[in-house]
């Protein structure tokens, strides 16, 4: 089968409601939820974060802020702090807790304070 054949089926399905939109909106939408949920149930909890060069250090995740600018998405952002020493650049970090799994993100670094830098990381999700 020729990969065009492949898309217009798979189009003809949708379009046939083989799968409901609904269904996957709701799909997507419980993903969302299990990922913010996953990340609130580790507020205060220490994520081990590798860079990419391969350092390690360890962030605190410190915050997790709401946001919404429209009814279609479900927007919040994290928090992590650590020392000064950690990830100092915006980038895409590996991090890992035995709670909320392994996540790439990028991170964006924030003030430094009191030997403590701040990074978050924003999520813009469909619901």
């Amino acid at each position: 089968m020729k990969r065009r054949d492949l898309i217009l089926a798979g189009g003809t399905l949708l379009a046939a409601g083989a799968v409901p939109c609904g269904a996957l909106a709701t799909g997507l939408s419980r993903r969302n939820d299990d990922l913010r949920a996953r990340f609130a149930a580790c507020l205060g909890a220490e994520f081990r974060v590798t860079d990419p060069t391969g350092g390690e250090s360890l962030l605190r995740l410190t915050a997790l802020d709401d946001e919404t600018a429209c009814a279609r998405t479900e927007q919040f952002s994290l928090v992590w702090e650590g020392a000064a020493t950690g990830p100092a650049a915006a980038g895409t970090y590996r991090l890992r807790h035995p709670g909320a799994g392994e996540h790439l993100l990028y991170l964006e670094p924030g003030p430094v304070t009191a030997g403590q830098i701040r990074l978050r990381a924003q999520f813009s999700l469909l619901t």
